[in-house]
């Protein structure tokens, strides 16, 4: 491949652009608005953790339920 024509580049009129400058700034203000939303939602919030099990609960832990084998496990149907 190889450059046959050369166009030179120009400055497009603000009126041939101002849509989409329009839009491209509309999108920034609603992300930005988004964005300021959710970190005053986020800061409204307190989250609270579970302390650490009691003594007794550690002491006598629940044995694993038992897994079930074969193809019926896998909700294959055998026939």
């Amino acid at each position: 491949m190889f450059v046959d024509t050369v166009v030179p580049g120009r400055v497009p009129a603000f009126e041939e652009v101002e849509a989409d400058v329009r839009a491209a700034w509309l999108r920034e203000q609603k992300a930005l608005a988004w964005a300021k939303s959710y970190k005053t939602m986020r800061d409204s919030y307190t989250v609270l953790l579970p302390g650490p099990p009691k003594e007794s609960a550690a002491a006598s832990p629940t044995p694993p339920a038992p897994m079930a084998k074969g193809p019926e496990a896998s909700g294959a149907v055998s026939k």
